[in-house]
């Protein structure tokens, strides 16, 4: 990791000169390895190909080492509770959640715990209990 701190403006700039040197076929491997080295455990390259504003790609990456954290049933339920609540202030915040999330759940079914609760457990509102259950245990 580099030791000099970057702010996020200039991680925004840089990229969005990954995601033009990408889209002009230039070479943007320094440019990646430079934004990783003050931002690891992201991907910049992937995050870059998605259809995002680049600040969201930068605010993503910032939260990603957090989303690998695990989580205690009770942390997983105030996730939950705060998806089932409604979006979340950013885009960023609310995909940072779901990767939080898919982190921590063992249920294939992921997010369609939350999202699609029907086509799981047969109703439109099961509990954030139940839910836990699901995603701790892998099953309904």
């Amino acid at each position: 990791m580099n030791s000099q701190p970057i702010d996020r403006e200039k991680l925004i700039e840089l990229a969005g000169e990954i995601r033009n040197g990408v889209d002009m076929n230039f070479e943007v491997d320094a440019l990646i390895i430079e934004f990783e080295s003050h931002v690891p455990e992201c991907d910049i390259a992937t995050l870059c190909s998605y259809d995002w504003p680049t600040d969201t790609i930068v605010d993503v990456s910032l939260g990603m080492a957090a989303t690998k954290r695990a989580l205690n049933e009770e942390e997983l339920r105030q996730l939950i509770t705060a998806m089932l609540e409604g979006p979340a202030d950013t885009e960023a915040e609310e995909m940072l959640r779901v990767m939080a999330f898919n982190h921590n759940c063992q249920h294939p079914a992921e997010t369609d715990l939350i999202f699609f609760p029907h086509e799981i457990f047969g109703t439109h509102d099961p509990t954030v209990d139940q839910i836990v259950h699901a995603a701790v245990n892998g099953k309904v």
